[in-house]
């Protein structure tokens, strides 16, 4: 059943940046040698771009010689990798102890190349949830949603669906239709990573249209009426003509006929959550599905109103470099735990803040939301982020 409300949150996360914890995982790690220093972070309460700006104001750096994997969100404490070149003498042994305003320098290494951005292997988080409202002591059962084990569980079994964070929107959730004018060309483009973003949130809005129709022509159900955890056990559902994603390669395959029935050695693949049914991001370089899957995505686009083989359309593209992907319907989610975390108090008696919670931590692939799997487990509309719109960053390639 539908478990989001209609009467307002009944929890929320980020109540302070220790209650999420980001930690990103490298690809693989600095060599010891080379012309660049890898180092490892930890930022509280500043953005990528603030660190990225104050590192190379200290070391006397342009912002662009700064290299990283991927953004993090400024409401959090994050650890995650930058690079820098080894100019004017610079070592690993000037980053020892570094502190600088809202970071701290954890490791410096050498290696060869600069960090790129999208070269992580994924996050690692650590997330409190925290009941609204006041009062000392445990949360009691009646501060966790009604299944929660249960949807936990399903979690484990079926996965999370692979929905964009609400960040990506915007405050008043008008980046999709700025990004549309910006490829009909009403809209100048000339800010570009601004019209990267508007364009990226068109993108993410059209995947989950498609995954949203996906789910009604298998479910034979309005999924309006759904909640995530019902919708993502109906995404592992293959459609004739699918593009599948494999799971630690990121390689696509392309379903054979015959390949949807249930028990095919795609389905069986699906079902052990190593392949997964892929949606749209649009653009003139995204691989096409074919048959009825490729009927759903073709519905979709043309409801959009949007020709995108319009030379406007495919010049703003190109020029944004936002020339089209495919990305999986959900994803598996590594090491899930969860437990409560007791209330704390002064040493006079007193409630000292924050409230009690109930932790999550889990890991998820490079561009996966964690504020989407509390949503999962929660139901939208019920847990309120207090980090939204407090320097939250989305990256159309790498979060």
């Amino acid at each position: 059943m539908r478990h989001a409300r209609d009467d307002g949150p009944t929890h929320c996360i980020r109540e302070r940046p220790e209650d999420f914890l980001v930690e990103e995982l490298p690809l693989y790690s600095p060599q010891g040698s080379g012309a660049h220093l890898w180092i490892e972070i930890e930022k509280r309460a500043r953005t990528t771009d603030e660190a990225v700006a104050e590192l190379a104001r200290a070391f006397g750096l342009e912002r662009g010689a700064v290299g990283y994997a991927g953004r993090k969100d400024r409401h959090a404490v994050t650890r995650q990798w930058l690079s820098l070149p080894k100019v004017g003498g610079l070592a690993a042994s000037d980053f020892a102890g570094s502190v600088l305003p809202g970071l701290r320098v954890l490791q410096a290494h050498e290696h060869a190349q600069k960090l790129r951005l999208g070269e992580l292997r994924g996050n690692r988080f650590h997330v409190v949830v925290r009941p609204l409202g006041r009062g000392p002591g445990l949360p009691d059962r009646q501060s966790d949603p009604p299944g929660l084990e249960d949807r936990l569980e399903a979690l484990r079994r079926f996965g999370l669906l692979n929905r964009f964070g609400m960040q990506r929107f915007g405050r008043r959730n008008d980046n999709v239709e700025a990004g549309a004018a910006v490829l009909r060309g009403e809209r100048s483009g000339g800010d570009r990573r601004l019209a990267r973003l508007l364009v990226s949130a068109l993108q993410s809005e059209l995947f989950h249209r498609v995954l949203d129709r996906r789910v009604e022509r298998v479910a034979d159900a309005d999924a309006e009426n759904l909640g995530d955890d019902e919708k993502v056990r109906w995404v592992t559902r293959l459609i004739e003509g699918d593009v599948l994603h494999e799971h630690g390669t990121g390689f696509l395959h392309r379903l054979e006929l015959g390949g949807e029935e249930s028990g095919s050695e795609e389905a069986q693949a699906v079902a052990a959550l190593r392949l997964s049914p892929t949606g749209p991001l649009f653009g003139p370089a995204m691989w096409r599905p074919r048959g009825a899957s490729a009927q759903i995505e073709d519905e979709v686009l043309a409801e959009s109103g949007l020709d995108l083989d319009a030379p406007v359309a495919r010049q703003a593209l190109e020029r944004l470099r936002l020339r089209g992907a495919r990305r999986p319907l959900r994803v598996p989610v590594a090491r899930l735990a969860t437990g409560v975390e007791p209330a704390r108090f002064d040493a006079g008696g007193g409630d000292a803040r924050p409230r009690p919670g109930r932790w999550f931590s889990f890991e998820l692939p490079p561009g996966s939301y964690a504020t989407v799997l509390i949503d999962q487990l929660y139901g939208r509309g019920t847990v309120a982020d207090r980090g939204v719109g407090e320097g939250s960053q989305a990256d159309p390639q790498a979060e």
